[in-house]
Formats: C-alpha cells, sequence, structure tokens
C-alpha cells in the first residue's frame, strides 16, 4: 500500500463515519485530535447494532481510538531512492475497506450457529472455572502448610489473599488488551503461564515460593475473568445474552464453592496438599487445550482484518484494508490508553464505580463464608476430614437455582420487554433479579451464622448456604449484564476495571475471617455481615430507578435512551 503522510491519514481516519452519538460529554468534531473526543468516540456506538453495516462501523469507531491515540514524535521518515516527495493518498480508499457482507454474513459471530457458538463459549468459560477454582482449593492446604513451613494462621492464608489480588491486577493488563489483539491471544497467554505457575506451586520448597507463584498465577491467569464474557458478549444477540452471561457467572462462583469440596478430600488423604495444586495444574492444561483448539476469534475488528489479510494475498490488491489495521499500538499507545483505560473508567464513571463497591463486597463475603463454614461443621457439629467441606454443596446448589429463576423466569420478561418495546431496551431492565438476590442474600447469612450457631439439625444451616449461593448469584448476574450492555465494545476494560476493584476488597476479607469469627462468636460474626448488606440492600433499587440519570453523566456509556 503507497505510504501517506500522518495529516492524510488522520484525515482518512475521521472522514466517513457514520453520525454515532454519545452522551453529550463528548467534544465537537472540529476538535478531532483531542483525547476527550478520542474518549467521546467509543460510546457512540449502541448494544442494538448488531447488522452487518454497524458492526463495521463499530470496528472503525474502536480502531480509531487507537489509530488516534498515536503521538507522533519524530520526523517523517523520506521515501528514499532520492524521491523528495510522498505519494498521493489513493482515491476513493474507502472502497477497499473490509466490511461485514451483510445482515446475516456467517463470518460475523453474531450469526453463527448455535452448536459453534456454544463450543466457542465452553472453551471460553472452563479456562475461567478452573481460575476460579484455585481461589479456594488452597484453603484446604492451609493446615499442613502451616505444619511444614511453620506459619500461623494469618500468614498461610495470604496465599488466599495474593490469589484474589492477582485477580485484581491481571484484568487490567488483559482486558484492554483483548480489545486490541482480540480474544484469543490474552486467553491462551494467561492460560499457559496460569498452569506453569500453578505447577510450579505443587514442586516449591519454601513457603516463599508458594506465595509468589500463587500471585503470579493469578495476576497473569486472570484474562478468563474478563475476556470471556466479552468474547460471549461478541456472539451473543441481545435477546440471548443474559443467558450466556447467566452460565458464565455461574462458572465464576461455582469454582470456589466446589473446589473445597474436593480440595478437603486431596489434602486429607495420603496425597497430601501438593495434590491440591497438581489437580489445579491438571485442570489448566485441559483449558490450554479447549483455547487451542476450540477457542476461535470472536472479536469483530480482528475478524474482519484476518478477512482483508486473505483478500490481499488471493487477489494481490495490496491496497485492501481492515480499519483495525490502521491500529499501530506502541509502548506509549498501551501504557497511556490501553492499561490505564480500566482504572480511570472505574474512578470516572458513578455507574461502575458503585456497582463494583458493591460488587466487591458480596465477592468478600463469599470468601468470609468459605472461612465460616468449616468453623461452623468443625466447632459446632463436630464432622472431620473432608466432611466439612460438603456444606459448599449447597450454597452451589443454591448459585444453580439462581440460575434457573433467571434462564426460565426473569429472561423471559426481558424479552417480552425487549419485544414490546421494538428498540434498545434500557440496561435497567436486567435488575429485578438483582433486587430478588438483594434481599434474599443477607436471610441466607442470618441463617446460616445463627442456626449453625445454636447446634440446629444439620439441614437449616445448609439451608442458609443455598440462600446465600442464591443471592449471590442472583446479584452478580445483573451487575455482569449491566455493565455489557452499558459499555459496549468497552466491555472488557469495564470488566477489568470491576474485577480491580472487586478482587481488591475480596483479597482483604480472607485474612481478618477467622479472628472476626473466634473473637465475635458465629452468630455476632454473621449478624454484623447480615446488617452491613441490609444495608446496602438499597442499591439495587436505586439503580433500577435512577440508572438511566446516573449513565447520562458517562463518558463512556452507550446512549440507549435516545436510541430509536
Amino acid at each position: 500500500m503507497s505510504a501517506t503522510n500522518p495529516e492524510s491519514e488522520r484525515e482518512l481516519h475521521s472522514s466517513n463515519e457514520p453520525d454515532l452519538k454519545p452522551y453529550s460529554s463528548s467534544k465537537s468534531s472540529e476538535s478531532s485530535h483531542t483525547e476527550e473526543e478520542v474518549e467521546g468516540f467509543t460510546t457512540g456506538a449502541t448494544r442494538t447494532q448488531t447488522n452487518a453495516s454497524d458492526s463495521s462501523a463499530l470496528s472503525r469507531t474502536i480502531s480509531r481510538v487507537y489509530t488516534q491515540s498515536t503521538n507522533f514524535e519524530t520526523p517523517l521518515p523520506s521515501m528514499g531512492g532520492g524521491r523528495s516527495t510522498y505519494p498521493a493518498k489513493i482515491p476513493n480508499e474507502e472502497e477497499y475497506e473490509v466490511q461485514f457482507d451483510s445482515d446475516d454474513d456467517p463470518l460475523n459471530p453474531l450469526n453463527w450457529s448455535f452448536r459453534r457458538k456454544l463450543v466457542v463459549g465452553a472453551a471460553c468459560v472452563w479456562p475461567t472455572t478452573v481460575l476460579s477454582w484455585g481461589s479456594s482449593i488452597y484453603g484446604n492446604a492451609t493446615t499442613e502448610i502451616k505444619h511444614i513451613y511453620h506459619v500461623g494462621t494469618p500468614v498461610a492464608i495470604l496465599g488466599v489473599s495474593l490469589y484474589v489480588i492477582g485477580f485484581a491486577t491481571g484484568p487490567i493488563i488483559f482486558g484492554p488488551m483483548s480489545e486490541i489483539y482480540g480474544r484469543k491471544i490474552p486467553m491462551l497467554i494467561s492460560s499457559i503461564l496460569f498452569t506453569a505457575f500453578t505447577f510450579w506451586c505443587a514442586t516449591a520448597d519454601h513457603f516463599y515460593h508458594i506465595m509468589l507463584y500463587r500471585f503470579f498465577a493469578a495476576a497473569l491467569g486472570a484474562a478468563p475473568l474478563v475476556v470471556a464474557a466479552a468474547a460471549l458478549a461478541d456472539m451473543l444477540r441481545t435477546d440471548v445474552r443474559g443467558i450466556g452471561i447467566t452460565l458464565f457467572s455461574l462458572c465464576v462462583i461455582a469454582g470456589p464453592m466446589i473446589a473445597p469440596v474436593v480440595g478437603g478430600y486431596i489434602a486429607n488423604s495420603y496425597l497430601g496438599y501438593r495434590w491440591v495444586f497438581y489437580i489445579t495444574g491438571i485442570m489448566g492444561a485441559s483449558g490450554i487445550l479447549c483455547v487451542i483448539f476450540f477457542l476461535e476469534e470472536t472479536y469483530h475488528p480482528l475478524i474482519l482484518c484476518n478477512k482483508a489479510r486473505e483478500l490481499r494475498e488471493r487477489t494481490g490488491n495490496n491496497f485492501i484494508y481492515a480499519a483495525h489495521e490502521r491500529v499501530r499500538p506502541d509502548f506509549n499507545t498501551i501504557a497511556k490508553k490501553v492499561l490505564v483505560l480500566p482504572v480511570k473508567m472505574l474512578f470516572v464513571e458513578p455507574t461502575l464505580m458503585s456497582l463494583s463497591l458493591y460488587h466487591g463486597f458480596i465477592y468478600g463475603i463469599l470468601y468470609l463464608c468459605l472461612e465460616a463454614i468449616p468453623l461452623i461443621f468443625t466447632e459446632k457439629y463436630h464432622w472431620h476430614g473432608g466432611n466439612i467441606m460438603l456444606p459448599y454443596l449447597g450454597m452451589f446448589i443454591g448459585a444453580v437455582l439462581g440460575n434457573m429463576t433467571s434462564i426460565f423466569v426473569f429472561e423471559p420478561l426481558f424479552k417480552k420487554t425487549l419485544a414490546k418495546s421494538g428498540k434498545a431496551v434500557l440496561p435497567e431492565a436486567r435488575l429485578p433479579l438483582m433486587i430478588l438476590g438483594s434481599i434474599i442474600f443477607p436471610i441466607g447469612i442470618f441463617m446460616l451464622c445463627w442456626t449453625g450457631n445454636y447446634h440446629v439439625h444439620w439441614i437449616a444451616p445448609v439451608i442458609g448456604c443455598a440462600l446465600i449461593g442464591f443471592g449471590m448469584n442472583s446479584l452478580f448476574l445483573p451487575i455482569f449484564n449491566y455493565i455489557i450492555d452499558t459499555y459496549l465494545f468497552l466491555a472488557a476494560s469495564a470488566l477489568a476495571g470491576n474485577t480491580f476493584l472487586r478482587s481488591s476488597m475480596g483479597a482483604s476479607f480472607p485474612i481478618f475471617a477467622t479472628a472476626m469469627f473466634q473473637n465475635l462468636g458465629i452468630e455476632w460474626a454473621g449478624t454484623l455481615l447480615g446488617c452491613l448488606a441490609v444495608l446496602l440492600l438499597p442499591i439495587p433499587f436505586l439503580f433500577y430507578k435512577f440508572g438511566a440519570k446516573i449513565r447520562r453523566a458517562s463518558k463512556y456509556a452507550v446512549d440507549l435512551d435516545n436510541k430509536e
């Protein structure tokens, strides 16, 4: 392709674009190279833009954000060969831009068959399950680790906290990376690193090595937490996206609920604590195979890049291009625009910050309950060995019931709303399930801790566990859906910011969990947590009523309110 000078290239990217409407925080088109407008353009796409032409417009818009953010600080090189002038740019260059062929283009992931989406979705979700599994299975190894390495409980439990802190840091890199390099590459790199560091945990001979490897396993393996959800959003239209995110959310919280049961029997057998890590590493290796053989690229701009590359090779016409190929990620772009974006969105977006704080509290409660359940069934019910972890299955059953309620009750209601409106449905339509979950969640906490403390029949605290699982999953689901519906193609960055704050809060809770339950007593520690959950109960109601007003203050949120 003929070379162009920077000004011509900038003109190419700023012309012939659709009149996309962000919220009013974006600047006028006359200042097209300011940071403010670059941010504004990213909000111009709407969640209902799923046909071929709109998807291509989205690809050009997102690609332009990164292209225009490059700073040219070095002089323009000469053409060489004694030429003193630069060739003119190609006339009508937009005619060479590759787009999706039609509304039903089979290349578009939105139009893939159900079977194909199911396989790709499973390849995304399984590494997510393995990653979340690793967060709680370590707790079963702490007793043996304390004995072997001569450390106390607060120090041994750092293996959980450091892992969850890794959850907070990794998505900051992998979320935005997936918006430049696509979904598959970050998932593959992350899965390989997670597996490697997990096996190193199994073979480590020093306590501090285990702690370091735990942190890096989570931090470098955290891509599935944000990339998998973004990949599902690439494939699923609005009317079925909720079901996909429902199953994804179940996998995120199923790992921490099932892993302690399996880990309890492993750690109390002749295998010892190292097999807690070996089993997780083997599962991670299976995740690598899933990504290699079954995960196809779903990111629309990168699919068009691959199409353009094939057309150039087969036609010999090097003028053919895809909008995303104009992205020139250098260190300055990545550092200032990519790595900073999730944290920046978190702190300037009231929607994202509020939901992430609430999400973080719920996530922290999960890890507190992981600590409370063994205490209750060891001290009050005198269960031993791996049996003390069986009540976690009650929590998992509750989470499954929450999923079924979402799929068979609330998703049909959402589809009816979508069918009646005939236009974009506001994200607030996802929140009735969150309201239900916010009520049931504290009830489960009170029931678990009070019935467990007074040695009521064991089924009573197990039912409390089920209510916690139901409430927790009913809260997780709408939050994931709300963030994705609100931030569209920047969903990976928004989810990265959400994961950063949620995991940062979740990491701190296990540190004081044992001391809190031992000093306050199981019943009063549970009362404290339940009362905090009750105090936060109005948040879903406030978002349901005032969410649209909050989104209008956003620089990044999709403008669905004025969509016709």
